[in-house]
């Protein structure tokens, strides 16, 4: 029962991210991602080449969900990460509801 009302839950969120104007499909497949896989870690170089784009797109694609507060920047180094936190699907729900608020007349 757990497993399949998170799963619902995952669905749910993904739905509305794809719904939302304030996602490119970039930061929807990030988001995606980390709401399945919560140990992830995402870099402005793999995400450049899981989809084709430059680092600086990718760059400003992580950043804005840090931005957001839907990743967390961990410096690696000389170079950044982006982790996910752990109350993600909270963050999102929440996010959710105030973009909702936002777009009613």
């Amino acid at each position: 029962a757990y497993v399949r009302r998170k799963s619902e839950d995952i669905q749910h969120t993904q739905a509305m991210m794809k719904q939302s104007e304030h996602f490119n499909y970039r930061q929807v497949a990030v988001l995606g991602h980390a709401l399945g896989n919560p140990d992830a870690s995402f870099s402005a170089t793999s995400h450049a080449n899981s989809h084709g784009v430059t680092r600086q797109t990718a760059r400003t694609d992580l950043k804005e969900l840090a931005d957001l507060g839907l990743l967390a920047l961990v410096q690696s180094g000389r170079s950044f990460d982006f982790g996910v936190p752990r109350d993600l699907e909270r963050r999102l729900s929440r996010l959710g509801r105030t973009l909702a608020k936002r777009s009613k007349p």
